[in-house]
């Protein structure tokens, strides 16, 4: 989207009630505010519609409330799930460079270590 076009991007693959999708979220969330500014954003896609997980967007939304997370979220659709492979390893997180490359593709649960130098390197790339 023209929306993200010269920024970095981390793109987040999660569904509701993944034990590591809830253990990562928090670190997402405060590197998306620590790099805020320097064109960084984290972008999560649940894909609960997608994959058949039984739950509501109370409940969706009861948990980004509840962990206080405040990045980006979506839906996850059929044609966004399909571009980027059918994932079906959650969380899958999709590095995305400036110039829509993906830079680094990862899967399952990252320490906010790992997950902060690859967002530097990232950065620093663009």
């Amino acid at each position: 989207s023209n929306d993200l076009a010269e920024k970095s991007v981390l793109i987040y693959f999660w569904f509701t009630g993944c034990p590591p999708c809830i253990q990562i979220a928090p670190n997402l969330d405060y590197l998306d505010r620590q790099y805020a500014a320097s064109n960084f954003q984290v972008i999560g896609f649940n894909a609960d519609h997608v994959i058949g997980v039984n739950a509501t967007d109370q409940q969706r939304e009861a948990y980004l409330q509840k962990h206080d997370l405040r990045f980006a979220n979506a839906h996850l659709d059929q044609a966004t799930w399909e571009a980027f492979g059918n994932v079906q390893i959650f969380p899958t997180l999709f590095f995305v460079a400036p110039d829509g490359t993906i830079f680094r593709h990862m899967i399952n649960y990252q320490d906010r270590e790992t997950l902060e130098s690859i967002i530097k390197a990232l950065i620093q790339a663009g």
